[in-house]
C-alpha cells in the first residue's frame, strides 16, 4: 500500500512497510497501525490523532511539523526519531514497552505523558516540559535532562537514572533512594555509613 499526500486515513494498516517515502500533510485519525514497518519515511505536516501503534518498527522516521494527539505506541522500535521537529501541539501521547534510544525530545512540552518500561538510552530531554510525566520501569541510561522540568514526575523504579539537580527544575518528584543516592555522588557528595 501506498499512502498518499493530504489523504485521509481510519481504521486498520496492518503490516504497511514504507521505505524512504515523503508523506505531506496527510490525516490519520483513529489509525491503529499494527506490526509496520516505516524505514527512513518522513511525515510532514501530517496529522496523527487518537491513533495507536502496535509491534511496530519506525527507524529514520521524521516528523517535521506534525501533530499528535491521543496517540499511543506500544511495544514498538523507534530509534532516534527527533520528536522535536514535531509540531508543538503534541498532546495525550504515551509509550509503553518501547525503544526509544538516541531519541530527542529537546524544548518539547510533554505534559503528563506515559514512558512506561521503556528503553530510552542517549535520549535528549533537554529544555523539555515533562511536569506530571511518569518513566515507570524506564532505562535511562545516558539521558540528558539539561534545564528540563521534572515537577512532578514519577521517577521511581527507573534505572541508570542521572542528572545534575542544579541543572534540573524539580519539585514534588517521586525519585528512588538509590537514585537519589546516585545523583548525590556524581554531584560529589558522600554517603555516611
Amino acid at each position: 500500500m501506498k499512502l498518499e499526500d493530504a489523504g485521509s486515513y481510519e481504521g486498520l494498516l496492518d503490516g504497511l512497510e514504507l521505505t524512504d517515502q515523503v508523506l505531506r500533510g496527510a490525516r490519520f485519525e483513529d489509525v491503529t497501525f499494527r506490526e509496520c514497518r516505516l524505514t527512513n519515511v518522513t511525515w510532514r505536516e501530517v496529522l496523527l490523532a487518537d491513533c495507536r501503534f502496535e509491534g511496530c518498527e519506525l527507524v529514520g522516521v521524521k516528523v517535521p511539523g506534525c501533530t499528535l494527539n491521543g496517540v499511543r505506541f506500544e511495544r514498538c522500535r523507534m530509534m532516534g526519531i527527533d520528536f522535536a521537529d514535531a509540531r508543538q501541539i503534541v498532546v495525550d501521547v504515551g509509550f509503553r514497552d518501547c525503544l526509544l534510544d538516541y531519541g530527542c525530545f529537546t524544548g518539547m512540552t510533554l505534559l503528563r505523558t506515559q514512558f512506561v518500561e521503556c528503553r530510552m538510552r542517549e535520549v535528549d530531554f533537554g529544555q523539555a516540559r515533562l511536569d506530571g510525566s511518569v518513566f515507570t520501569g524506564s532505562d535511562l541510561a545516558g539521558a540528558t535532562w539539561n534545564r528540563a522540568s521534572l515537577v512532578g514526575c514519577d521517577l521511581r523504579d527507573t534505572t541508570d537514572l542521572l542528572f545534575d539537580p542544579t541543572l534540573v527544575k524539580l519539585g514534588r518528584t517521586k525519585i528512588d533512594l538509590d537514585t537519589l543516592v546516585a545523583v548525590g555522588r556524581a554531584m560529589g557528595l558522600e554517603t555516611l555509613q
